[in-house]
C-alpha cells in the first residue's frame, strides 16, 4: 500500500511537533501532579509528625515535675532508710539499758520501791540506785542480789536513813556500783 500524504511538509512537521509537545507536555504535567502529590503527602507527614513530636513534648514536660518529685521521694526514702539502719543498730546494738533496767528491777525485793537509778556508760564512773525499803534486812537481800551479778561490781551500800513521813516510811537508800563489760554486751548476746 502506498502511503499518499497530502499535506504540505510544513504542516506535517507541525503536526508531528505539535504530537511530540502534547507527549511532553502530557509528561510534564503528570509529573507535577506527581511531584504535588509527593509534595502534599510530605508536607502533611510532616506536620502529622510535627504534631505528634509537640504532643509528646508536651507530655514529657508534664511528666518532668514528677519525675522531679520522684527524685524527692528517693532522696527522702533514702534518707529514712539510713535513719532506720540508725536505729537498727541502736536497738540491736546499744539499747542495753533496757536489759540492764529490767535485770535491776527484776533483782528487786518485795515492797521495796525505786526513787532514782542513774546509769552511766563510762565503766569507771560509779552508777546510783536510791529507793525506800520497810526493813533493812531488805536493803541488805537487794545489794547482795546485785553483787551477784555478772554485770556489776564493787556493789556499795553508801547511805541508808529512816525516814517517817507518812508517805514514804521506812529507810531511804543510795546503792553506788560500778558496771562490768558484760553490762553492754547483754542486748547483743541476747540477739544472737
Amino acid at each position: 500500500m502506498l502511503s499518499v500524504n497530502l499535506l504540505p511538509p510544513q504542516y506535517k512537521k507541525e503536526v508531528e511537533l505539535s504530537k511530540d509537545n502534547r507527549k511532553k507536555l502530557s509528561k510534564i504535567f503528570i509529573s507535577t501532579v506527581i511531584l504535588v502529590f509527593v509534595l502534599a503527602l510530605s508536607g502533611g507527614s510532616y506536620l502529622y509528625f510535627n504534631q505528634i513530636v509537640r504532643e509528646k513534648t508536651d507530655a514529657i514536660s508534664k511528666l518532668d515535675p514528677q519525675i522531679n518529685d520522684l527524685g524527692k521521694t528517693e532522696k527522702k526514702f533514702t534518707s529514712l532508710q539510713g535513719r532506720i539502719e540508725l536505729l537498727k543498730t541502736l536497738v540491736n546494738d546499744h539499747l542495753y539499758w533496757n536489759d540492764l533496767y529490767e535485770t535491776i528491777y527484776a533483782s528487786l525485793p518485795t515492797d521495796v520501791k525505786f526513787n532514782q537509778i542513774i546509769l552511766n556508760s563510762d565503766l569507771k564512773k560509779s552508777q546510783q540506785i536510791t529507793g525506800i525499803s520497810p526493813d533493812l534486812e531488805r536493803i541488805a537481800t537487794f545489794r547482795e542480789t546485785l553483787e551477784n551479778n555478772n554485770f556489776m561490781s564493787e556493789v556499795k551500800i553508801e547511805t541508808i536513813s529512816y525516814s517517817d513521813n507518812t508517805n514514804d516510811k521506812g529507810y531511804s537508800f543510795k546503792i553506788n556500783f560500778k558496771l562490768s563489760k558484760e553490762a553492754f554486751a547483754m542486748q547483743k548476746e541476747g540477739n544472737r
